[in-house]
């Protein structure tokens, strides 16, 4: 990645820390600033909440976000937008992304959001529990009842571990990034 000083009068690509869940409000700032467009690729999925299943979105890159925006003329309202804690650099030079890499990153998630289908739930997930007495507690998947929508967790209970059924609707997947490799 190439090094960039920031008295370049070239418009490229860098990448944005922002303040810690605030991707969505630096975006939105950005979005205002002349001769700046941002980019901040969201992944949609279904969870289940205590109040039905929802369609939620976060970031693909959580806390950062890319900019296209030419040094000279921006870098500084850049820096200072609400929720923006700085933009990428190694020492005083501003570090440049390659077109082909945001290119990809567009290709992946179109308009800007990637859709994420949802697995099945499998036996040995790990789940939390989001309504009634346990709520909050984390459990595992020991079988499923898919005819009857409800799903039997072992969940430890003073100690030991107890086999419960539950409603699918009172339970809510453990989402992990797609992105990290284990």
């Amino acid at each position: 990645m190439p090094l960039i000083p920031p008295s370049c009068e070239t418009p490229l690509w860098f990448c944005i820390k922002t303040q810690p869940r605030r991707e969505r409000a630096a975006y939105k700032t950005l979005q205002t600033l002349p001769g700046v467009l941002p980019l901040l690729p969201m992944a949609r999925y279904p969870k289940q909440t205590s109040k039905g299943k929802r369609n939620t979105s976060e970031a693909i890159f959580p806390g950062y976000l890319f900019c296209y925006f030419s040094p000279v003329d921006s870098s500084r309202s850049v820096q200072y937008s609400q929720g923006v804690a700085y933009i990428i650099k190694r020492g005083d030079k501003l570090v440049s992304l390659r077109e082909e890499l945001i290119e990809e990153i567009r290709e992946l998630a179109p308009e800007g959001v990637l859709d994420l289908e949802p697995k099945p739930i499998v036996p040995g997930e790990r789940v939390r529990l989001i309504q009634g007495i346990f709520s909050g507690n984390e459990a595992e998947v020991v079988s499923l009842a898919p005819s009857a929508e409800r799903v039997k967790v072992l969940l430890e209970i003073l100690g030991r571990e107890q086999e419960i059924s539950l409603p699918l609707e009172e339970i809510e997947r453990i989402f992990e990034n797609p992105f990290n490799d284990e």
